[in-house]
C-alpha cells in the first residue's frame, strides 16, 4: 500500500496539523483506555508494539532487521529487541473468520441455493454430508462438527427433519471479546484507508464514506430506531453479499491459476444510538487551521 502523502491543497501539512490528525485518530482509543482504567503508559507500550507490527508487515522477513525497524519507527533498537522477544505469539491472519466465510458461501454460492435463490437445507450428518463439503471448501484443517457447534451456539442454524437450515448469515457475537476487538481493528483500518484515500490520493472514483447523524432523537425512541437500523443494515448487507459473490472467484468456482491478481472489497456498516454526552469529548478542543 502506498503511503498517503501529507499534503493539503498542494502544501505539506505543518507539524501542528499532523499532530492534530494524530489526535483525531487517538481520541476513541483514549476514550476506550479511560473507560477501562488504562493509563498513558499502557497506551505508549501498546503504540510501540503496534509500530513494530506494522513496520514488520511492510518489510520482507529479510529486510525487517532491528536497525531498519528502528529507522522506520523511530524506536530505540534495544526497545525493539526487547518487545520482539516478549511478543512470541504469532500474528493472526486478517482474512475473514472461517465461520463467517462458511456462512457467506452458503448464502451466496448458487450451489447451496434453492430455485428461489434462498439458502437450501443441507445434510449435516457424517463426513460426506453437504455441510461437511461446504466447510471443507473453506478449510480442511478444521472439523466440520466444530463449525456446526459454533453455528448452533450462535443460533445461526437450526436442525430440521429435512436438514440443516440457515437462520441468519449475519454474525453478531457479543460474547466473543477477542473476535470483536479483532473486527474493530479491521473495520478501523478499512475506515482509515477509505478516508485517507479520499483525502490524500488523486482518484477519479472515491471510496464510499457516508455518515448520517441526527442529534435530537428522544431517548424513548432509541430502541425503535436501533431495531430499524439493525434490520435495514442486515438487508443491505444481504444485497452486498449477493452482488459481490458474483465477482468473487471462490464463490463462482473460478480457478485462480493464470488469472489476474485478486482485489479485496470490504463494506462495513454500523449504527450508534446512545444518550451519552461522553461521545462529544473532543467537541471543545480547538482546531488548527492551515494558512
Amino acid at each position: 500500500m502506498a503511503t498517503p502523502n501529507l499534503e493539503v491543497a498542494g502544501k505539506v501539512a505543518s507539524a501542528a496539523k499532523r499532530t492534530e490528525w494524530l489526535c483525531n485518530l487517538l481520541i476513541p482509543i483514549v476514550r476506550f483506555a479511560l473507560d477501562r482504567g488504562l493509563k498513558h503508559q499502557d497506551l505508549v507500550e501498546a503504540a510501540k508494539l503496534a509500530f513494530i507490527d506494522v513496520a514488520q508487515a511492510r518489510l520482507s522477513e529479510e529486510q525487517a532487521t532491528i536497525s531498519k525497524l528502528s529507522v522506520l519507527t523511530g524506536l530505540q533498537r534495544y526497545d525493539i529487541k526487547e518487545l520482539i522477544e516478549r511478543e512470541t505469539a504469532p500474528a493472526e491472519a486478517t482474512r475473514q473468520p472461517l465461520v463467517a466465510r462458511v456462512l457467506s458461501r452458503w448464502a451466496t454460492d448458487k450451489r447451496y441455493l434453492d430455485k428461489n435463490g434462498k439458502p437450501r437445507l443441507l445434510s449435516c450428518d457424517g463426513k460426506d454430508s453437504a455441510f461437511a463439503a461446504l466447510v471443507s471448501e473453506i478449510s480442511q484443517a478444521i472439523n466440520p462438527y466444530t463449525v456446526l457447534f459454533e453455528l448452533e451456539r450462535l443460533a445461526m442454524v437450526k436442525r430440521t427433519p429435512d436438514g440443516l437450515k440457515l437462520e441468519s448469515h449475519i454474525m453478531i457475537d457479543s460474547k466473543d471479546v477477542k473476535g470483536g476487538m479483532k473486527l474493530l481493528e479491521e473495520d478501523s483500518s478499512d475506515l482509515y484507508r477509505a478516508v485517507t484515500d479520499n483525502l490524500f490520493q488523486a482518484q477519479d472514483l472515491p471510496q464510499l464514506h457516508i455518515r448520517t447523524e441526527f442529534d435530537n432523537i428522544p431517548v424513548s425512541a432509541l430502541p425503535q430506531v436501533r431495531l430499524w437500523v439493525l434490520k435495514a443494515g442486515t438487508k443491505f448487507h444481504e444485497k452486498v453479499q449477493k452482488y459481490l459473490s458474483a465477482f468473487d472467484r471462490d464463490c463462482a468456482g473460478v480457478s485462480k491459476v493464470n488469472s489476474e491478481p485478486a482485489a479485496r472489497v470490504a463494506v462495513t456498516t454500523f449504527g450508534v444510538g446512545v444518550a451519552d454526552a461522553a461521545a462529544s469529548d473532543i467537541s471543545n478542543r480547538s482546531t488548527t487551521t492551515e494558512g
